[in-house]
């Protein structure tokens, strides 16, 4: 590669117009070069960005997680307990109360399944 002082040698003998044309040429280069050095950068703090969003995008996933495991183990445990409630009214010629049935149908309500996501990978590495 061309040390400055032979590069202004070069310049010296060219004439004028030419030297102008040159020194116009190197100059629409380097603002190409750094437009490509902005744009390299960007990219970077994009990949950084969808970094940060995919970390505690999998860190609320994790926690949803836990809290639906949580839920069902209560629907699971409210379930076997109504039906021993049932049994026991059942067997003491009791109707169970309607209460009880719509509290227990409200459990079949409650979805946990759209609040945790297997969409991991959001973004591309």
């Amino acid at each position: 590669m061309i040390n400055k002082k032979e590069f202004q040698k070069v310049f010296d003998k060219l004439p004028v117009e030419k030297v102008e044309l040159e020194k116009i040429e190197l100059s629409a280069i380097k603002e190409i070069e750094d437009a490509l050095r902005k744009a390299f950068s960007l990219q970077i703090q994009m990949k950084q960005n969808a970094d940060k969003a995919e970390n505690l995008f999998q860190s609320v996933n994790k926690e949803n997680k836990k809290l639906r495991d949580k839920i069902e183990a209560l629907k699971k445990e409210g379930g076997i307990k109504y039906f021993k409630v049932e049994r026991m009214l059942k067997e003491l010629g009791m109707k169970p109360p309607s209460s009880l049935d719509k509290t227990f149908n409200a459990f079949s309500n409650i979805n946990t399944s759209r609040y945790v996501s297997n969409q991991g990978n959001l973004f591309p590495k």
